[in-house]
């Protein structure tokens, strides 16, 4: 761009004459150059325009200058050449587009499997419904039975010289007790049955007392809970409290009704609300009795006394003391120097029974 400026700069420097006698030299050259343009119009119709503007500026010019005019024209051309691919690139990137859509189209059947997907997840769904579904009561107890039913036989049979009347009616004591049993209790039931190993932990903390000697009664045992579990206490052993003969209670243990709460202790309800508290506050309850000692004045120790059968049987009576000799010789004596000895002899009956403790 400079050196064009340069060369036009030192063109109108120069006298008139000098261009007349250029124009002379230079006009066959310029003819020629009209000619050049011409035939290329008639090659190109679409450039005549630009051709004749380079044709009438030649005829003023040197031909050093319309030569390179002449070049500049040609110059258009190969952009104009150089464009025409542009414009194939972009007809050929209108049909990039249809793989897009293609894509799009593709994806749409993709949305087929998924809903496949779905209507074979629902029936895996009905199994575990069927199996959230919560058993009846008679259900988990007839479950529960049968897992330990042989056992349960087993050892009662043994006990009882295989007497099955009297184990059936057993398992009706146990059934209908079930049917009674509070819902809290059931879930309680099954939280164990599902950590078998709960009472095995390192985490329980027990503790044994004397309900008069802790807290008077019942309902002074519920009132210092807070202080159980300050203490961490998460295991409440109760001793012996259940209704007994004053005097002849062996410590409690002698108990005459295993339906009723030592009078001066509190009730059955008052039991019952205490339990209820303590599994509230996450504390389990045990309650300290002996089922095969009763004191004389039960029912069935009455009874068996009178000989009446189906009870006497539940005792151990002799008619001397041969049998009852020999088994002191091997059985310990729990108070040996307060209640030596193991059996009594009752005047009213004439016979000797089995008495541990007092």
């Amino acid at each position: 761009m400079k050196s064009a400026k340069k060369k036009k700069s030192t063109a109108a420097k120069k006298p008139a004459a000098s261009k007349k006698a250029a124009a002379k030299t230079t006009a066959p050259a310029a003819e020629a150059t009209v000619q050049m343009t011409e035939e290329l119009t008639a090659q190109k119709p679409a450039e005549t325009a630009g051709k004749e503007t380079v044709s009438q500026t030649a005829k003023t010019k040197p031909a050093a200058k319309s030569s390179k005019k002449a070049a500049a024209a040609e110059k258009p051309k190969a952009a104009k050449a150089k464009t025409e691919p542009k414009k194939e690139k972009q007809v050929t990137e209108e049909p990039k587009a249809e793989p897009v859509e293609a894509k799009q189209v593709t994806e749409e059947p993709k949305a087929e499997p998924a809903e496949a997907k779905q209507i074979t997840e629902e029936p895996k769904a009905e199994p575990v419904e069927a199996k959230e579904m919560p058993e009846t009561p008679e259900e988990v107890f007839e479950r529960r039975l049968a897992r330990h039913y042989d056992e349960l036989k087993w050892l009662y049979c043994e006990l009882y010289h295989g007497d099955m009347q009297a184990f059936d009616y057993f398992v009706s004591v146990l059934r209908r007790s079930y049917d009674e049993r509070k819902p809290e209790l059931r879930a309680q039931d099954a939280r164990r049955e599902a950590d078998p190993d709960w009472y095995r932990r390192r985490d329980l903390l027990g503790m044994m007392l004397y309900t008069n000697a802790f807290a008077g009664n019942l309902r002074g045992v519920e009132e210092k809970l807070p202080y159980l579990q300050e203490c961490g206490v998460n295991y409440l052993h109760l001793m012996p409290l259940l209704q007994s003969p004053k005097g002849r209670s062996d410590g409690g243990y002698a108990v005459s009704d295993f339906r009723a709460v030592q009078p001066e202790l509190g009730t059955m309800d008052d039991l019952e609300h205490l339990a209820d508290a303590c599994r509230k506050d996450g504390i389990s309850v045990c309650l300290d009795f002996v089922m095969n000692h009763t004191s004389e004045d039960h029912e069935w120790a009455r009874k068996a006394r009178a000989g009446e059968p189906g009870y006497r049987e539940r005792y151990f009576f002799y008619d001397n003391w041969d049998i009852p000799r020999q088994f002191e010789e091997t059985v310990p004596q729990v108070f040996p120097t307060t209640a030596p000895g193991s059996f009594t002899w009752l005047d009213d009956c004439k016979q000797v029974v089995m008495t541990n403790f007092y």
